[in-house]
């Protein structure tokens, strides 16, 4: 049986949009948790709840949550800034200093999960 994946967000949270969508056949109602406020994503799945009832229609809910994220280790109170184009040094050295040329991460096979040319966002 074929599925319609339809991703709840700002402009499609409310009851009546989602019962629109419920009635052209979105059958998975996703959520994505990369971004918004837990009230955010509890007032939509609330408004997902009513519009089930009030349509009876039948939808899964999908929750598409952040991935692993790494910690930065040994930071000073102030703000570490980073100039773009710079190298950078990332390290599993957590006895490190943090710093704008070096950044200790909380991930011990860092070195196996990346190749050179990679790219890392840093934010």
């Amino acid at each position: 049986m074929t599925k319609i994946i339809g991703t709840l967000g700002p402009k499609s949270c409310s009851v009546e949009v989602i019962e629109a969508c419920l009635k052209v056949g979105m059958s998975v109602a996703r959520f994505d948790f990369s971004w918004g406020s837990d009230e955010y994503h509890k007032t939509t799945l609330e408004n997902l709840k009513k519009a089930v009832k009030n349509t009876k229609k039948l939808c899964a809910v999908m929750l598409d949550t952040v991935g692993p994220t790494l910690q930065v280790f040994n930071k000073s109170e102030k703000p570490i800034d980073l100039e773009a184009d710079a190298t950078v040094i990332i390290t599993p050295d957590t006895l490190k200093e943090a710093s704008s040329e070096i950044l200790p991460i909380n991930y011990a096979d860092i070195a196996k999960a990346v190749k050179l040319g990679d790219t890392i966002i840093v934010g």
